[in-house]
């Protein structure tokens, strides 16, 4: 009698932390959905359709980064090149880093902005 009614009291406080860790797990381990309506894929969809997602097999990947303080999507890509033009042909020539820097609105899946920079690094040696 004692064996039986001591399973049955390890068994319940046994599925008393079970249910409690369920809880916890799903109370902080949600998004609020209601800002997000974009996954990954379609973010790339809409960073294809405004030329800002470069991937070429000799570059780096670019960067997708989802911001919840601010409820957007944030796509960065790099490109780079070299050039022996203008005054880089009086250097070693010239390292061009183009840059696009989107951003998506998380609801609607609007471009918030898009700012496209373009540096110039002279290779002296």
């Amino acid at each position: 009698m004692f064996k039986t009614n001591n399973r049955i009291v390890i068994i319940s406080r046994i599925c008393l932390v079970f249910l409690f860790t369920l809880s916890l797990s799903n109370a902080f381990g949600q998004v609020d959905s209601s800002c997000n309506k974009l996954d990954t894929a379609e973010v790339i969809r809409i960073a294809k359709r405004k030329n800002s997602y470069w991937t070429q097999s000799w570059q780096a990947p670019p960067s997708i980064q989802y911001k919840e303080e601010t409820c957007e999507w944030v796509v960065q890509s790099h490109k780079y090149t070299s050039s022996l033009k203008g005054e880089c042909k009086h250097t070693n020539g010239c390292t061009i880093v183009s840059s696009v820097n989107l951003v998506i609105n998380a609801k609607n899946g609007k471009i918030k902005s898009k700012r496209k920079e373009k540096t110039i690094y002279h290779n002296y040696e």
